[in-house]
């Protein structure tokens, strides 16, 4: 648990009241290669149903079409939620995207597939401590075909 005082911005005097924040951590899992498939894995989390009622910050690493935000708000939906936001570091501009766009927004890349600082290529490249867009080499070469 973490605590956020009432005005963040005015060093705590004693006084203002404490706020808790909860951080949970889930990871979802929608791509195979460098395509977005139909299936949602959510990772990490025993039950969604801690969620129940309160206002929830989803900070997500890109938004490449916006499918996976889109099954994700749908099936948190279940969970009466107060509040629901998203952020997202990398927002990609593609032609593939169905229009979804977080409340808030690092940057807007191009149409290009990235790696690194935890964003993953079939697994790989997650650890890089700084992003790198893959070469259709390296697509090739890390593809799950060519591990079969």
């Amino acid at each position: 648990y973490r605590y956020r005082y009432a005005d963040p911005s005015q060093p705590y005097n004693g006084t203002d009241f404490a706020q808790q924040i909860r951080v949970e951590f889930i990871r979802l899992k929608s791509y195979e290669d460098d395509k977005s498939t139909s299936n949602l894995k959510v990772i990490g989390i025993e039950s969604l149903e801690s969620l129940r009622g309160k206002n929830v910050l989803i900070v997500e690493d890109i938004i490449d079409t916006g499918n996976t935000m889109v099954k994700l708000r749908e099936l948190l939906k279940e969970y009466d939620l107060k509040s629901i936001r998203v952020t997202s570091l990398f927002v990609k501009r593609t032609p593939l995207s169905n229009g979804y766009t977080p409340d808030y927004v690092g940057f807007n890349i191009p149409n290009k597939f990235i790696v690194g600082c935890n964003m993953d290529y079939n697994e790989y490249f997650r650890e890089l401590n700084h992003v790198c867009v893959m070469s259709k080499l390296g697509k090739e070469e890390y593809s799950m075909k060519s591990s079969e």
